[in-house]
């Protein structure tokens, strides 16, 4: 393998690579959005926390080295949201939004 090859192969490599973090940061973007748009339907009481806490998880994650790990991250988000919303006898089809999101592939 010469150098010029060696550079290229390097070149698209990342260029994958970051195709895929973008993707992963598009898709995380959207159900951090439908998450707040959950927490409006929330009690006034409930909002301020709930969107502090909903802030700081995606935050937390926002460096993701294992793109394979954001289907769980997503799952987790969906799940606590269902929880959530539970617990405060919201409809939880209001979540059907954030359920594509976090379904698709």
């Amino acid at each position: 393998m010469n150098r010029r090859s060696s550079t290229r192969d390097l070149t698209y490599k990342t260029s994958v690579t970051l195709m895929f973090k973008t993707r992963a940061m598009e898709k995380g973007l959207k159900a951090y959005m439908e998450v707040l748009r959950l927490v409006r339907r929330l009690p006034a009481d409930a909002r301020i926390y709930y969107a502090k806490y909903a802030r700081e998880n995606f935050v937390n994650y926002r460096e993701l080295e294992d793109p394979s790990a954001l289907p769980d991250l997503l799952r987790r988000a969906y799940n606590h949201s269902l929880w959530v919303l539970n617990k405060y006898a919201v409809d939880v089809s209001s979540a059907d939004g954030l359920k594509k999101i976090c379904s698709s592939g």
